[in-house]
């Protein structure tokens, strides 16, 4: 019987040891839980009141959400940390927890508030104040254009283009240089009354020169021309168009003038035809010697058929019809067909409107030389 109640002593002794090491185990989770509890969620509704963008959502969250989950699942966490740590009951339970806790509050606060607050800042005053700064130098340069006023004084600056000196000094040594414009006269510089200047014109070979004055002269080649009629003309001699013709002009006046050089193609040149409206009446052609280039006439066809030309000549002359419609070309050199008269006669076919290029002139002798001619010609419309 003593055994019997040993044992039952021994075993109740365990019970008790059992219930009171659970009860331990209770009390001591369940208070410290509440009273960690509770200051982790002042804890943590200080730092969300920080963290949040109002008050009244951390209060409305705190007595409808957060009691009731904070305690059951976040404080219960967080608690057994600090606890944990101090008196080393449960320290498995701390390693696991912080990391799983801290890492995911602490990001989450950081980027709500910074990136919210900077990239707010910075666009919303640099680039409004930038531009505003900038539309306001425009308003100078707006002002500058009005200074380009003064461009109204070199519009002096086309007359003295006129009045500038030409290369060269005047004299029969260093002539004045002059290259004259198209269809527009050379204007020299004024010549004292009783005196004379030496004036190079370039491009003027082959021309003829004009003068509409009574009290001027011009030395050509030696020669003194002198007006007639108030009107000076002489011709000038084919030269290339790099060199120039040199002309003494002299003012005969009382009074100092410039004088206005008219140089002009001939006519009966290739630049200056000679038109014909008919051609059935002979018509005569004087030529000098040395002539390489002839004389031009320019003709337009009155209806479609066959054109004969007829041509006689003082010496071995030639004429040559081009037809500038179909570039046909045809020529009395090298013809052997003579007419009862004895003129030598070609034909040329031709339709209405057709324009004739007619060109007449001597055959150079054996040594190349051009002699004077007297050519007779006429056409006519074969039947």
């Amino acid at each position: 019987m003593n055994k019997k109640l040993l044992l039952c002593l021994a075993a109740s002794l365990l019970l008790t040891f059992a219930l009171s090491f659970v009860l331990v185990g209770c009390s001591d989770e369940l208070p410290p839980a509440e009273s960690t509890g509770n200051g982790s969620k002042e804890e943590s509704v200080n730092t969300s009141s920080q963290a949040a963008s109002s008050e009244e959502e951390v209060s409305s969250e705190e007595p409808s959400v957060e009691p009731s989950e904070e305690p059951s699942v976040e404080p219960s966490e967080e608690p057994s940390e600090a606890p944990s740590e101090e008196p080393s009951v449960e320290p498995s339970e701390a390693p696991s927890e912080e990391p799983s806790v801290e890492p995911s509050e602490e990001p989450s606060e950081e980027p709500s508030v910074e990136p919210s607050e900077e990239p707010s800042e910075e666009p919303s005053v640099e680039p409004s104040e930038e531009p505003s700064e900038e539309p306001s130098e425009p308003d100078e340069s707006s002002e500058e254009p009005v200074e380009p006023s003064e461009p109204d004084e070199p519009s002096e600056d086309p007359s003295e283009p006129e009045e500038i000196v030409p290369d060269g000094s005047g004299t029969e040594e260093d002539p004045y240089l002059y290259i004259p414009k198209e269809n527009t006269p050379v204007t020299t510089l004024k010549i004292q009354p009783g005196t004379s200047a030496f004036f190079g014109i370039y491009r003027v070979g082959g021309m003829d020169l004009t003068i509409l004055a009574d009290d001027v002269y011009v030395v050509y080649e030696g020669i003194t021309y002198t007006p007639v009629d108030g009107v000076l003309t002489l011709r000038v001699e084919r030269v290339l168009a790099s060199a120039s013709v040199l002309f003494e002009i002299g003012n005969t006046g009382n009074e100092e003038r410039s004088y206005d050089l008219c140089f002009t193609t001939p006519l009966g040149s290739m630049g200056n035809a000679e038109v014909k409206e008919t051609m059935s009446e002979d018509t005569v052609v004087s030529l000098e010697a040395g002539n390489e280039m002839g004389y031009f006439y320019r003709y337009i066809a009155t209806g479609d058929g066959t054109i004969r030309f007829y041509l006689s000549a003082t010496v071995d002359s030639f004429i040559r019809v081009t037809n500038n419609r179909s570039y046909a070309q045809m020529t009395s050199d090298g013809v052997d067909t003579v007419d009862e008269q004895g003129r030598t006669y070609f034909d040329v076919p031709v339709q209405a409107g057709d324009e004739l290029s007619i060109n007449m002139g001597a055959i150079p002798n054996r040594r190349g030389k051009y002699p004077a001619t007297v050519i007779t010609w006429s056409a006519e419309y074969l039947a």
